[in-house]
């Protein structure tokens, strides 16, 4: 091919447009930001099960009563969607159930509920680990308040939760 002014141009123009097809597509992660809770953000949900603020660890553990908490999200109304919660912990197996986890958000307008993510996270390891749960359904931006729900059973230790959304 003759090197000319207009092949050099419409080189350039493909260079320009691949590379912000590369940025763009992968610039979502750049703006993540993410809300923080640790295991003292977590309350009892007003059910029975006994469970432990470990202060000298930091962590919250549960026992064979499995015992659900509950902690509030601040997650601001400017957030798009919600990308994924990572949560901390340790898993010794010997309850004799997974860790569960509830995200669900309230519209202070209408009363509705909408679940972003219900289920158990896999047994872990008595190695701290970050379990990453993609949510794949949209935030609903507005009058939302969001709120973390957790059963936790004997020998599950919680260090704390991440819930990254995009802005």
């Amino acid at each position: 091919m003759k090197r000319t002014k207009g092949n050099v141009i419409r080189l350039f123009c493909t260079v320009i447009a691949v590379m912000t097809v590369i940025f763009v597509g992968s610039a979502g992660n750049a703006f993540a930001s993410a809300v923080k809770l640790s295991a003292a953000d977590f309350t009892s949900d007003g059910g029975s099960g006994t469970y432990f603020k470990l202060f000298s660890q930091g962590t919250l553990e549960g026992d064979s009563s499995n015992p659900c908490l509950v902690a509030p999200v601040n997650i601001p109304g400017t957030a798009t969607s919600i990308d994924k919660i990572v949560v901390f912990l340790t898993d010794d197996g010997s309850g004799a159930l997974a860790p569960w986890f509830r995200l669900t958000g309230l519209n202070m307008k209408t009363g509705d509920t909408t679940t972003y993510f219900v289920g158990d996270v896999t047994e872990g390891t008595t190695t701290l680990q970050g379990i990453q749960i993609p949510v794949g359904m949209p935030t609903e931006v507005g009058p939302m308040v969001y709120q973390l729900g957790t059963c936790l059973d004997g020998g599950q230790f919680l260090y704390g939760v991440k819930v990254v959304y995009f802005p």
